[in-house]
């Protein structure tokens, strides 16, 4: 019945999902909805590979100042795996790997100071943006930032992406692909994700020394492939408990419900045992829609041993 979801919503709103008895609560977390746009890594590697660095010319120079870096390597012929002919390949594995670090963190620091760029002469105060109320109209748009970089650089227009209308849980946030798992040393040595600094959205009050606010771009992450994140936090919501039985119906619907099942159960627990001595377990289970668990390495533990590791006892499952 209705009263019974709302005296239900009552007791347990403002509690976490999982804290109150029976793991009933409602209360709902933080939550945000976001943007990002990603520059996937083979873009980089595309232009890189264009790069003069990577040229014949440029590669037998790098082998030349570096040559006991790329020792002989066991072919038929020495004289070939001590040329340039034999170590080519590894020559432009290396130089490759260094060019496309060095072009990602040029793009990296290109859209650091654009962004940077595009907040200059907002106030602040302990580090965070005070921002005008019409700041949704006035903010630089990331699909503007993934132009210029294409434009920049000669590479394809960056991926945009959207949390949609759908609200995401700080902690749900690891689970989106490529952006749950990019980092930034941004904040210190250690690298801090992309969920991390959600959590520390100033909005949800959190106590961190990460600087995140609603409104404000990211740092450039990167994930472990080499792609390049930049996200905003385009709406939050603080942990609240629901207003109205409609906003947590299904849940609150499922526990009423479990909870007269556990009630009626309790109440035809002597009925259960005589069942089970009756019929046996088997068909206990077969007309409750569970099974029977069979003990393992059951054994006698004589209780005034085992302080010293003598005759262990076995485990019963569940119980």
């Amino acid at each position: 019945t209705e009263a019974a979801l709302q005296e239900q919503l009552t007791a347990y709103g403002a509690v976490a999902a999982g804290e109150g008895k029976f793991g009933f609560g409602y209360r709902i977390s933080d939550r945000v909805k976001m943007e990002w746009l990603m520059i996937p890594v083979a873009s980089i590697s595309t232009l890189v590979e264009q790069s003069p660095a990577l040229s014949n010319i440029e590669l037998r120079k790098y082998w030349m100042e570096h040559q006991l870096e790329f020792p002989v390597t066991a072919l038929s012929n020495t004289a070939e795996a001590a040329s340039f002919d034999g170590s080519r390949d590894a020559v432009k594995a290396k130089v490759l790997t260094a060019t496309l670090a060095e072009k990602s963190k040029e793009i990296s620091k290109f859209m650091s100071d654009r962004m940077q760029l595009s907040m200059r002469g907002m106030p602040q105060v302990n580090g965070y943006y005070t921002l005008p109320t019409d700041w949704v109209a006035k903010q630089f748009p990331l699909t503007q930032l993934a132009a210029e970089v294409a434009q920049k650089f000669a590479i394809p227009v960056p991926t945009m992406n959207t949390s949609g209308e759908s609200w995401t849980s700080p902690k749900d946030v690891a689970a989106i692909p490529g952006l749950g798992t990019a980092t930034t040393t941004r904040f210190g040595a250690q690298p801090v994700n992309a969920g991390q600094l959600v959590e520390a959205l100033r909005e949800f009050g959190a106590k961190t020394t990460l600087i995140a606010q609603l409104g404000v771009t990211s740092p450039v992450l990167q994930d472990a492939a080499g792609d390049l994140f930049v996200f905003r936090v385009t709406e939050v919501e603080a942990s609240h408990a629901p207003t109205s039985v409609d906003i947590v119906r299904d849940a609150l619907i499922a526990d009423v419900n479990r909870l007269h099942r556990y009630e009626k159960l309790v109440g035809m627990t002597s009925e259960i045992q005589r069942e089970a001595f009756d019929q046996g377990l088997g068909a206990v289970a077969t007309t409750y829609g569970t099974s029977v668990e069979q003990y393992r390495d059951l054994r006698q533990g004589e209780k005034q041993f085992l302080q010293y590791g003598m005759k262990i006892p076995g485990q019963l499952p569940i119980l």
